[in-house]
């Protein structure tokens, strides 16, 4: 008990007690000023029994009623302290409390709110006392508000309550709550209601909805297929791609193990970045073909942690490399070919410089051979095995570069009759080759290139007969009007010179001819072919304003037809010029040559005809001599590509004493291939090995003319 309580009770004990005795003393002076009864003294101290008994009585009575009133005071006092205590509490709640507490009227008026609401909406207790709740509702809300506040004030309760109130300054303040009917004498007063502002909780839904959403659109947009595994295999989620091309079934329906789907096997294959990933922890990449889905895909497997860097699974990332293991496979077959190539180029080159020596001795015996010599005819004999292993040299530097197109008056028959030899090489000897050579027609072609195109078109008929048969290769005329142009695939009306190349080989389909022209389009099996060889056909003939057919059926073989317009001028042919038509122009030449043979020959060709010739062995020999003999020197006859110094170095180095001497070239290479290589520059006169010697000794007098 409190000190205070204690000291309140013996308060009210010591006056009970006080007016017991105040009423002892007045009922003594009662009985003896009033009633005449003798001695006051003896009234207070020794009154009659009877007396005593009565005072006794009324003070008893005094005593209780004094007890009981203090009784009744102090369970008063105790009450009002405890509704006290009570109402402060729930005032300081109230107003403490963060949440939006507030009271509204059967008619909407809004009783009371407490602090928190004042400061979340921005209003004050004046500015609220002639407003309603629907004046600070969101217009979206105001028809379930009326809703619910008549279902509350009905009897009845009402929770999870979604609203938007619109404070003071305009914001939108989302609320979440509860409310409930305020009942006195069992009639409805009011709807209590307690909501929590949830607009920053909303903000970060929103944001993590629309993060949520602009993941699953990229996680979709990702060509790759991507799946999302747990630790058994399963597959529990899936992008676009993968759902489309593995064709799985809807994951939360039924399972689908990642095995089945990528690899068409009931487990884990041998090699499995999966089962890496699971077994280390660490990410596993590897790529494989997959047959099941007939694409080659690099496969990586990253392993999934969750929040306390426990593994639960992997994300399985398979990207489809099918398209760039077929350009690998082209560029290791573009670089062979240029190995090939640039080793066939070296080859001719050098091969080049032999027929010269062999094709320029021939001449020399030829010419001083009488006519009726016996032996005329194997020197004719060994000038046409000659001219036909320079056409075999220029074949083969032809496909070992690259050239720009260079269109001149050719012949069709010309052009076949030069690259026979060579195809006889390429399709093999079970193959028969039949060449039919009806008029000889005069197209504007570049010769290179039409040969890499029947090169072309004789491999793949050579692939086509795998146990031999027969290519023909047949050039004809053709008039075609208006409608016989359409009929054949031709887009101008005129007259055209046809080449027809076909095999007696398996033959295609109808879907295989709609695509043979599309770049790396090949039936072939990989590694095995480019698929670019009748592209190239295509893009050549199309560059020569032509145009190109197929015809084929299975079993019975495939025949191309090309189609090159006709020219009206002929094809000038040089005639050999005579001996002494050479011999009206003297100089003096300096010659330098690494090839001993060559450089031999080309000096005695030059004295033959009245030349007078110093001789050099590399580049660094002939400047020395020229800065010997510089008055006298009226050419310079340099080989392209030598040892020590090169034949343009050397050039430019005795231009700079003298600006105008003239120079002619010569390489094994053919022209192109030097321009290209900027071995030497264009416009300097240049001739090929190998070369005859009067077309060399034409070219030196139109040197020397200049």
């Amino acid at each position: 008990m409190s000190k205070r309580s204690l000291a309140g009770k013996w308060q009210i004990i010591t006056m009970i007690v006080a007016l017991g005795v105040l009423y002892w003393i007045t009922d003594s002076f009662i009985e003896v000023f009033i009633l005449g009864k003798p001695s006051l003294k003896t009234q207070i101290f020794s009154p009659a029994a009877h007396n005593i008994w009565m005072r006794l009585m009324t003070i008893s009575v005094l005593i209780f009623f004094g007890v009981l009133a203090q009784y009744l005071i102090s369970g008063y006092k105790r009450t009002a302290s405890s509704l006290k205590d009570s109402e402060e509490r729930y005032r300081s709640l109230f107003d403490n409390a963060h949440d939006l507490i507030q009271s509204i009227a059967p008619d909407g008026k809004i009783i009371y709110v407490n602090p928190a609401w004042l400061r979340t909406m921005g209003y004050s207790l004046e500015e609220l006392r002639n407003m309603t709740v629907f004046d600070i509702l969101h217009p979206n809300y105001r028809d379930s508000c009326l809703n619910t506040l008549q279902q509350v004030l009905s009897g009845g309760t009402k929770d999870n309550i979604e609203a938007v109130f619109i404070s003071k300054d305009g914001r939108l303040v989302n609320v979440e709550g509860n409310a409930n009917v305020q009942l006195v004498d069992g009639k409805a007063v009011a709807c209590n209601g307690i909501f929590r502002d949830v607009t920053e909780r909303k903000r970060m839904e929103e944001q993590i909805f629309q993060i949520t959403h602009d993941w699953e659109d990229t996680f979709n947009t990702i060509t790759d297929m991507i799946t999302i595994h747990d630790k058994d295999f399963n597959i529990i989620h899936a992008n676009k791609p993968a759902e489309k091309i593995l064709g799985l079934p809807i994951l939360n329906v039924s399972p689908a193990k990642c095995y089945q789907f990528y690899h068409g096997t009931g487990s884990p294959p041998a090699v499995c970045p999966s089962c890496d990933c699971l077994k280390t922890g660490m990410s596993s990449t590897t790529e494989i073909y997959e047959p099941h889905l007939k694409m080659f895909i690099e496969i990586r497997a990253i392993p999934r942690l969750d929040s306390n860097h426990n593994l639960i699974g992997l994300i399985h990332v398979a990207r489809d490399i099918t398209e760039r293991k077929k350009l690998e496979d082209q560029l290791r077959q573009a670089q062979k070919m240029e190995a090939i190539g640039q080793l066939a180029g070296g080859i001719a080159h050098d091969f080049n410089n032999m027929l010269t020596a062999i094709i320029g001795y021939a001449n020399i015996l030829k010419i001083k051979m009488g006519a009726d010599n016996p032996l005329k005819i194997n020197i004719d004999q060994i000038l046409a095995a000659s001219e036909r292993g320079a056409y075999l040299t220029q074949s083969l530097l032809a496909f070992s570069r690259q050239q720009i197109s260079n269109p001149d008056l050719v012949t069709v028959n010309e052009i076949i009759r030069k690259i026979e030899t060579l195809l006889l090489r390429v399709i093999g000897e079970d193959i028969e080759l039949k060449t039919i050579y009806n008029e000889d027609l005069t197209v504007m072609a570049d010769r290179v290139q039409m040969e890499q195109v029947l090169m072309n078109l004789c491999t793949n008929a050579r692939d086509a007969m795998p146990h031999g048969g027969i290519l023909t290769i047949e050039t004809g005329r053709i008039e075609l009007d208006s409608e016989s142009s359409a009929a054949h695939g031709i887009g101008k009306p005129g007259n055209y010179s046809v080449i027809s190349v076909s095999d007696s080989g398996t033959g295609m389909d109808k879907g295989i001819q709609e695509r043979i022209f599309e770049p790396f389009f090949t039936t072939k099996d990989i590694g095995k072919g480019t698929g670019l060889g009748l592209s190239i056909v295509y893009g050549i003939i199309k560059q020569h304003n032509g145009y190109i057919n197929c015809y084929s059926e299975p079993g019975k073989g495939t025949k191309f037809k090309m189609y090159l317009p006709i020219v009206k001028s002929t094809v000038k042919e040089t005639l050999p010029a005579e001996s002494h038509d050479l011999k009206d122009t003297t100089a003096t030449i300096l010659l330098a040559e690494d090839e001993p043979a060559v450089r031999k020959l080309t000096s005695q060709i030059l004295k033959e005809f009245g030349h007078e010739v110093i001789e050099a062995v590399d580049g660094e020999d002939a400047e020395a001599k020229f800065l010997e003999n510089k008055d006298k020197i009226d050419l310079l006859i340099f080989d392209v590509i030598m040892p020590k110094m090169n034949g343009k170095i050397a050039y430019d180095r005795i231009k700079a004493v003298n600006p105008d001497i003239k120079a002619l070239f010569t390489s094994g290479y053919p022209a192109d291939f030097v321009h290209r290589q900027e071995i030497i520059d264009e416009g300097l006169n240049f001739v090929s090995k190998p070369i005859s010697p009067a077309g060399l000794l034409r070219k030196v007098k139109e040197v020397l003319a200049i």
